[in-house]
C-alpha cells in the first residue's frame, strides 16, 4: 500500500486500517481519495474501500477499487 498511499497521509492510512481489521464498522465507504502515480505526481480518484469479513463478521481484509473519472463528491482529506 506505500506504493500508492501519499507519504503525508501513510500514518494516517495505516492508523484506520488496523482500526477497521479490529472492528469492521463501517465495510462500505465511498470517496474521493488521494494517490500516488508511478510518476510521482497525486492525484484524486473516486475510490470504494470495502472491509472483508467472513460469516461472523470478523475482518479478514480490505480492497480498493478505483474509477478513472468522476467524483463521489466526499473528500475525507480535504
Amino acid at each position: 500500500m506505500d506504493l500508492v498511499v501519499p507519504e503525508h497521509l501513510r500514518e494516517a492510512h495505516w492508523a484506520g486500517f488496523r482500526r477497521a481489521m479490529e472492528e469492521p464498522a463501517i465495510k462500505d465507504l465511498a470517496a474521493d481519495l488521494p494517490v500516488l502515480c508511478a510518476d510521482g505526481q497525486v492525484r484524486t480518484y473516486a475510490g470504494r474501500l470495502l472491509v472483508l469479513s467472513d460469516g461472523l463478521g470478523k475482518a479478514l481484509g480490505a480492497l480498493a477499487i478505483y474509477a478513472s473519472e468522476g467524483s463521489t463528491g466526499v473528500t475525507p482529506f480535504g
